[in-house]
């Protein structure tokens, strides 16, 4: 008898918690390259850093919630630097100051890449128009 219920609970633990079936069955998809050269490219993305020169200002209180720009008095200069894209083929270009967030940033320039789209601010508004997904066929998961 304690035969048939250890042979029932082995039984039992292997039927339900084994793998679902179509788990076992998908096999994964597997990509070789014949040689290592692209059959077209898409188009490029230029980053660079830009010195930007400034002067110094200085905010004055004008009323209660009311402020104005004015120029200090110690003329204070000096250059910042900016991030620059620029897209060759195009006239575009968008500046970023070197506070933008590192994942952030790479996104943008992923995205734009793949989509071959500017990138155009309001940033959300690009993000979500230049969507990989729509490029991407559908078995492609993409994140």
């Amino acid at each position: 008898m304690k035969f048939y219920l250890t042979i029932s609970i082995i039984l039992i633990t292997f039927l339900y918690c084994s793998a679902p079936k179509d788990a076992l069955d998908d096999t994964p998809r597997v990509r070789s390259f014949s040689k290592w050269k692209a059959d077209y490219f898409h188009h490029p993305i230029e980053v660079k850093i830009g010195w930007y020169p400034y002067e110094e200002e200085e905010l004055v209180k004008t009323g209660k919630h009311q402020y104005s720009i004015q120029k200090s008095d110690t003329s204070e200069t000096g250059s910042m630097p900016v991030i620059v894209l620029t897209y060759p083929d195009s006239t575009q270009s968008v500046y970023f100051g070197m506070d933008i967030d590192n994942e952030l940033l790479g996104r943008l320039i992923k995205q734009s890449l793949m989509t071959q789209q500017p990138i155009t601010e309001p940033l959300i508004a690009f993000l979500e128009d230049a969507d990989c997904s729509t490029c991407h066929p559908e078995d492609i998961e993409i994140k």
